[in-house]
């Protein structure tokens, strides 16, 4: 399972720093955009990113240890 609490579908974010939280379970690897995105040992994860001016598609993969595959996708905008 792989949910994400932030950013929420839609959200403008003035100035272009993204909050992104959520919580994984049973993965063993969580993917940002294909970079990493580190999760503790309850399956919470939390980074802080910045984004360019304009529309971002942000695409959440996690991957359990027989190579399963859940997706979360959301979209932002920063004016």
């Amino acid at each position: 399972a792989l949910s994400v609490t932030s950013p929420t579908e839609n959200a403008p974010y003035p100035g272009g720093i993204v909050s992104i939280r959520g919580r994984v379970e049973r993965a063993a690897t969580l993917i940002l955009d294909g970079a990493p995105l580190f999760h503790d040992q309850n399956g919470d994860f939390s980074s802080t990113l910045t984004f360019p001016h304009g529309g971002s598609i942000l695409t959440f993969t996690a991957i359990d240890r027989f190579g399963r595959t859940v997706t979360a996708t959301r979209s932002i905008f920063v004016p």
